[in-house]
């Protein structure tokens, strides 16, 4: 791979690197206030936020049409503007439809037993829903248009300001006995915080976005000239959404309010950890992978390198958490928290196998294999959401649990193959 394409293991260490710099500040951020935050709060309260969480993730999903990746594939930085005024247009109407919405469907969402929750406080958890789902919305379009212009630095910033001000405001909050109306206040800030970070650093600034926001007609050619992302990536990612509320759910039904708290903690303390791993590696790839394809230089070196550095920290952490995850949990979050490293030794091998796919997803965009990954993606999630409706028929207790893993990690296995397998293909012309 040439200088030029940016590709090169010197290049793409520095910029893993500047990411890393930020994951890792990040992640010891965590590691240190962790302990006090499931102290201070226990498994309900942290519970309640994540599973409203994931209802906001699911509407920032909905809201974007799986537009963001086409803003790091597009042909100029003109044009990647006007896709996140697109973007930013469509999740601003679907923010303020959605609150009005969510409050009143809020008789329906808590006869979900893990939703029962919103029942208090329902003015409080609409807004909470809505504004998450918009500063969601603009941390991904940030995020993507540094990528493309590679300010990873302006990415790694943002990451610590995010962290440091969520933690600081969630024990906060937490000691003045605000409970999880307190934790979702200090999620709400955090993200507001990263998106004037990007805004400052990543020269993207709210004003050039709102400004590049294009007419009717301007946007019905974006989106045409992009529809492979809405018609391919848009279901698959609202099935990666069905999948996330499915999960949620099989965890209340196995485990009750507590293992929702669980669940959260193991989304803090390892999930949300290997998300941002993966995220630092995918960013680097994306920017890297479209342009050597466009350059017409081979996918394969890059591959190799990634997928050697992404491999060494999934088995790092399966084996560590195989082997020791409820004794880590209840010597460092308390006796209260050993169940969530039970959890934390039965999802390992699935989280950990994301960390390694993740990266390559985008082959299957810049290679233009979107039909076959939508298929894949049907599969994967249609089976999850499966195995979490019969299963409580057929399996109990961690059971369950442990067939949701392993049948997500056996198929991100096949997936990875599969991508590979594709840029090998391409490669070949090559040859």
């Amino acid at each position: 791979m040439s200088e030029s394409s940016r590709a090169n293991p010197a290049t793409l260490t520095r910029q893993v690197g500047m990411l890393l710099t930020g994951t890792t500040s990040v992640q010891v951020i965590g590691v240190l206030l962790s302990p006090v935050v499931a102290r201070i709060y226990g498994p309900v309260a942290l519970g309640e936020v994540a599973a409203a969480t994931v209802i906001a993730s699911t509407l920032t999903t909905i809201a974007m049409l799986s537009l963001d990746a086409a803003i790091v594939l597009a042909d100029t930085y003109e044009e990647a503007l006007e896709i996140s005024g697109v973007i930013l247009t469509m999740a601003t109407f679907a923010a303020a439809v959605s609150s009005i919405l969510f409050y009143l469907a809020m008789p329906w969402l808590v006869s979900f037993a893990w939703l029962s929750f919103l029942s208090r406080r329902t003015l409080f958890w609409s807004i909470f829903v809505s504004l998450s789902a918009l500063f969601m919305t603009l941390i991904q379009v940030l995020s993507a248009l540094a990528t493309r212009e590679r300010r990873f630095a302006a990415i790694s910033t943002g990451r610590v300001a995010q962290s440091v001000s969520t933690n600081a405001l969630t024990i906060i909050l937490g000691l003045a006995a605000w409970g999880a109306m307190g934790a979702a206040i200090a999620v709400l800030l955090g993200q507001l915080a990263i998106v004037i970070a990007l805004s400052s650093l990543s020269g993207a600034s709210l004003t050039s976005l709102l400004r590049a926001s294009p007419n009717y007609r301007r946007s019905r050619e974006i989106l045409a000239k992009h529809r492979r992302f809405p018609l391919y990536s848009y279901p698959q990612a609202l099935l990666d959404s069905l999948r996330e509320n499915a999960l949620v759910g099989a965890v209340a039904l196995t485990a009750g309010t507590v293992g929702l708290g669980h669940w959260a903690m193991l989304g803090r303390a390892v999930r949300g950890p290997l998300t941002v791993l993966g995220a630092a590696f995918t960013q680097v790839f994306t920017a890297s992978a479209a342009n050597a394809v466009r350059e017409g230089e081979r996918l394969t070196p890059l591959i190799r390198w990634i997928s050697l550095r992404t491999g060494a920290i999934a088995v790092i952490a399966t084996a560590t958490l195989i082997a020791g995850g409820p004794i880590l949990f209840k010597y460092v979050f308390g006796e209260i928290w050993s169940g969530a490293g039970e959890m934390a030794r039965i999802f390992i091998p699935w989280m950990a196998l994301n960390v390694v796919v993740a990266p390559f997803v985008q082959l299957a965009f810049i290679l233009h294999r979107n039909r076959g990954f939508l298929l894949w993606g049907i599969f994967y999630n249609s089976g999850f959401a499966a195995i979490c409706l019969l299963g409580p028929k057929l399996l109990h207790g961690s059971s369950l649990l442990a067939a949701l893993s392993a049948f997500g990690a056996g198929t991100l296995f096949c997936v990875l193959f599969w991508l590979i397998r594709a840029a090998r293909v391409f490669d070949d012309r090559f040859a």
